[in-house]
């Protein structure tokens, strides 16, 4: 075989080779986008079904139907009704739902104003969608033949925003920015006034519109007001001890 020959030869089974990789991460892509698209339709049945007759009525052969899938594909996805709530429940709060929050850095209280003003923005964002309220309230009305609905909506925002309001508030103490001796009590605090406003505005309210989004100015002020108040009250009246 002459070079020529043996260069073509060469570049054409190279050229075959990164085709087929190409077809191949094409098709790839492809199926992954259906997979994506298919989870999507099923959580979105789910969510109507478990906001429309509750969790208990809710069957997976209804869910099914309603997503115009098998119930085998459902099955494909989650393996049990529960794991469907919960998959609706993390796809109304965000999951994974994390702060992206440089807690070793802080050093000042304009810092500290900043770290909490992410917080207070998420937890506003989430506990202002109809939805999320809605799921809460599927979960308060069957929570007693259904304990565990409780331990699942909790493991959302709620849990996830006390995590990393205490490990701020523990960095805080550590570096004498604020003296706070229970991180835990100051962080419940913290979260006290959404969920206040989450029951008053959200919960007992038939109109939605009652629980509109706080602005950023309105977020500011409440972060400034709670800071302020730790600062110059001290922790123990703080926490009522």
């Amino acid at each position: 075989m002459s070079l020529w020959l043996l260069d073509t030869y060469r570049a054409t089974s190279y050229c075959n080779k990164y085709t087929s990789q190409y077809k191949k991460e094409i098709r790839q892509n492809i199926l992954r986008k259906r997979s994506e698209t298919t989870r999507k339709t099923i959580l979105t049945a789910a969510r109507q079904l478990f906001l429309r007759q509750g969790y208990v009525a809710t069957t997976v052969d209804a869910i099914a139907e309603q997503a115009k899938v098998t119930k085998r594909t459902v099955y494909g996805y989650f393996p049990d009704k529960r794991a469907l709530f919960i998959g609706v429940i993390e796809d109304a709060v965000g999951d994974p739902w994390e702060f992206h929050i440089p807690v070793q850095a802080i050093s000042t209280l304009e810092g500290l104003h900043n770290a909490l003003l992410i917080v207070a923005t998420s937890i506003n964002d989430i506990t202002t969608q109809p939805d999320y309220v809605q799921l809460l309230r599927v979960t308060i009305a069957e929570i007693t033949s259904q304990p565990d609905l409780g331990v699942l909506f909790e493991r959302g925002i709620t849990r996830r925003s006390l995590k990393t309001l205490i490990s701020l508030f523990t960095i805080v103490d550590e570096h004498g920015l604020l003296r706070i001796r229970q991180p835990e009590a100051i962080a419940q605090q913290f979260v006290g006034g959404f969920v206040t406003r989450l029951f008053l505005d959200g919960l007992l309210q038939s109109d939605q519109t009652h629980l509109s989004k706080q602005t950023k100015n309105e977020l500011s002020t409440y972060v400034d007001t709670f800071i302020s108040r730790v600062t110059h009250a001290g922790i123990d009246e703080v926490v009522g001890g």
